[in-house]
């Protein structure tokens, strides 16, 4: 058995061995310099963001498995515990609350990053009925130490598992930076309002993901005023998931106004939605103008109400730090009011996922420098798109229609003279042959090929192929996993 010094030093290094260096000091919140001198000096440091939280062997739950002695010298060393993980999940998979109560105590008074999620994500997950119950429990523990969260990620089957914010989520939180509040469905109440609410405070909050539940909350205790009193530097914002409000009798029907909505012939195209939003989109669009330091804004699975698209369109609202927005799993006539009545001068990158491209008019597309394109229906036809677009950096990720006949067409010139780097995900229904003569037709542009990436699955590539991409483009990587999942290249 070592000594109680050795396994110290052995400990300290596998600590370091999980934290990761940051140049952003709005990252940084205390250096490890006072906690392992010896081998650090003034490193500044977090836990790293790439580790795969779910791992068995993850530091230090796994030294602090081992025996007694090793939990003990492991609870001697605070800096240790700072990053809680807590799993939801009922049975042996889930966490203990003894345990967790015991790595709060063994933290002191250090800042914590904390994560509740599920360790089990198979197909019998969704049924899990205790979930809200286990929140709510660890919400007990983890509220008293308020003050000391760095970052809060809690990822929830449902939204009504969610900490509902102003009432179970609330206090002051000085050095909160990054806050997530995430579900895979939409199940809360209609009645969104906080009876009796608490205070929230978290002045140094610059990353915030809320579920549509929680951010109606907030809009309704707070009113538009939820920018400037809650978030006023805030850079990140994203709002998930927010179902219809249940039907009511003499709503959503035709002719109605409380829907998603659109006139003249869109409405007889079908796109008109009936469903009674719970989000009215101009509203929404207008606070988030106020946002005067906010970079990137997502938005996913959201139903709004109120969108009267008129076919002339005028700039309503002005966004001029925003330089990145992701839309997803959205309708035509909001994606058509996000693009058309707002005004991002300086946005760079545009995301558009699982959304009805197919029925967008001709020149929907911004002029980005770059564009990503994720899981679109096989009715959307990625050439035309491309076609129209003028930019310089192109992500395509599982896009069943990204085939040949795309990278032929790229192959001509005047069509996509500006893109230099290619990015391809998760597609299966293009051949390399074709990828190759698609690069080496636009060596001689005046834009060439200059970074070609191909990940997920994909197509094989032989030796030759490799080396050939690897002459003539100056960035290219092929790593993907053929048909065959014990083949990789």
């Amino acid at each position: 058995m070592f000594p109680t010094e050795i396994l110290l030093t052995i400990f300290k290094i596998v600590y370091m061995q999980n934290r990761e260096e940051v140049m952003d000091e709005r990252e940084f919140y205390f250096s490890s310099s006072s906690l392992v001198p010896e081998i650090v000096g003034k490193y500044k440091c977090i836990w790293r963001r790439d580790e795969e939280l779910r791992y068995p062997c993850l530091f230090p739950y796994n030294i602090a498995s081992v025996c007694a002695k090793w939990r003990a010298t492991a609870a001697s060393v605070p800096a240790f515990w700072t990053r809680v993980v807590f799993f939801l999940d009922s049975g042996p998979e889930g966490s203990s609350l003894v345990d967790l109560q015991h790595q709060l105590q063994w933290s002191r008074d250090l800042p914590l990053e904390i994560t509740l999620g599920r360790m089990n994500l198979g197909d019998n997950f969704m049924y899990d009925m205790g979930e809200a119950a286990r929140v709510r429990s660890a919400m007990e523990l983890l509220l008293p130490h308020i003050s000391r969260w760095h970052m809060f990620y809690i990822s929830t089957i449902r939204s009504s598992s969610l900490p509902v914010i102003l009432k179970e989520l609330r206090g002051t939180s000085p050095i909160l930076k990054i806050l997530r509040l995430e579900c895979e469905g939409d199940d809360a109440d209609d009645d969104l309002n906080v009876y009796g609410r608490d205070v929230f405070i978290c002045p140094a909050l610059h990353n915030f993901d809320i579920d549509g539940a929680n951010f109606l909350r907030l809009r309704n205790a707070y009113g538009g005023e939820w920018v400037t009193q809650l978030v006023p530097q805030l850079e990140y914002l994203s709002v998930s998931v927010l179902s219809p409000a249940e039907e009511e009798e003499g709503n959503g029907g035709e002719g109605e106004t409380d829907g998603e909505r659109v006139s003249g012939a869109e409405e007889k195209e079908g796109i008109n939605r009936p469903e009674k939003g719970r989000l009215n989109l101009d509203m929404f669009l207008g606070e988030v103008a106020k946002l005067t330091s906010l970079r990137q804004l997502i938005l996913k699975s959201i139903i709004f109400n109120d969108i009267l698209l008129l076919g002339i369109h005028e700039i309503h609202h002005f966004s001029p730090t925003l330089d990145t927005l992701v839309l997803e799993d959205l309708s035509v006539s909001a994606l058509l009011s996000i693009l058309f009545d707002c005004n991002y001068p300086g946005l760079t990158t545009l995301k558009l996922a699982r959304c009805p491209l197919d029925a967008m008019p001709e020149g929907f597309l911004p002029d980005i420098p770059c564009l990503v394109l994720q899981d679109l229906a096989p009715t959307v036809n990625v050439m035309e798109i491309v076609d129209r677009w003028h930019g310089m950096g192109l992500e395509i990720v599982g896009c069943p229609t990204f085939d040949d006949t795309v990278l032929k067409r790229l192959s001509v010139p005047g069509v996509g003279v500006s893109i230099e780097e290619l990015a391809i995900i998760d597609c299966t229904n293009f051949s390399v042959s074709v990828l190759q003569k698609m690069v080496e037709s636009r060596l001689p542009w005046a834009w060439p090929m200059q970074i070609l990436k191909v990940t997920g699955e994909g197509p094989a590539m032989t030796d030759d192929e490799r080396a050939w991409f690897g002459n003539h483009v100056a960035e290219f990587s092929y790593e993907v996993v053929l048909a065959d999942p014990e083949r990789l290249t």
